[in-house]
């Protein structure tokens, strides 16, 4: 762009494709942040899948992605925002479980999980591999809230990013624990494309 971007005077609207944990967890901060500082200023949150969202950059349907998205071609840029970190939940009232849960008391459950493509074991199927273990997956969806509203009604564990059962199970009445295996998971990052660096 030619033109000084002057945030307080703006109108513009920005697409924005998050990964579904990253849109609940960042929206409504930033949202009251423009609000504030940028009041001309949309934003649009869409969905974006980690095998989809450079094309989405490429053909103009976001200005940005935030989630566990990879290095994408030379015409896209990446900064790491932060790593994740998992823990796991369930219904008290449901699993008498005891805290924290150990490694043979997790594998023994029936599991909830998010996945984001045709995997039973979604993003963690790599993760799990490296680890050597299998998890008897009850269920699996792409949106965290569903899989959350499935723990409160079927005696199953969730595994999730630390940050969204820190901010949800509580309110929903499940109890939390870290999880007894040292998994590996892609860091958050924010990607767009070179085409926009200067903008």
């Amino acid at each position: 762009s030619r033109e000084t971007f002057r945030p307080e005077t703006a109108r513009r609207a920005f697409s924005l494709g998050f990964s579904s944990e990253m849109e609940v967890l960042l929206m409504p901060g930033l949202t009251a942040h423009m609000q504030k500082h940028a009041p001309g200023v949309q934003l649009l949150a869409q969905p974006a899948q980690p095998d989809q969202v450079h094309g989405m950059l490429d053909d103009g349907v976001i200005d940005l992605g935030i989630g566990c998205f990879t290095v994408g071609v030379q015409r896209h840029r990446r900064e790491l925002l932060f790593e994740q970190s998992l823990m796991c939940c369930f219904n008290p009232n449901l699993l008498d479980l005891p805290l924290p849960i150990d490694r043979k008391v997790y594998l023994e459950q029936r599991h909830a999980l998010i996945s984001q493509n045709a995997s039973i074991r979604g993003c963690l199927d790599n993760a799990l591999h490296a680890a050597g273990v299998e998890l008897d997956v009850a269920m699996a969806a792409p949106e965290f809230l569903t899989v959350l509203a499935t723990v409160m009604h079927a005696p199953v564990v969730a595994t999730l990013p630390a940050r969204i059962i820190r901010r949800y199970a509580p309110a929903m009445g499940l109890v939390s624990s870290p999880i007894p295996l040292q998994l590996s998971v892609a860091p958050v990052s924010m990607v767009w494309g070179a085409h926009s660096d200067r903008d």
